[in-house]
């Protein structure tokens, strides 16, 4: 079975885009963490 590599490579962007998302999120203090508007930013 062959596999299709744009696949792949779209699921790979998808990760690394998730990891990145993560490692903001695990860096904010854990009221940051828990309430995404105490940094004072809009949140949509």
């Amino acid at each position: 079975m062959e596999r299709n590599v744009t696949l792949d490579f779209v699921r790979g962007v998808a990760i690394l885009g998730i990891l990145l998302l993560n490692i903001s999120a695990f860096g904010l203090p854990k009221a940051a963490y828990l309430n995404p508007a105490w940094s004072g930013k809009r949140v949509p």
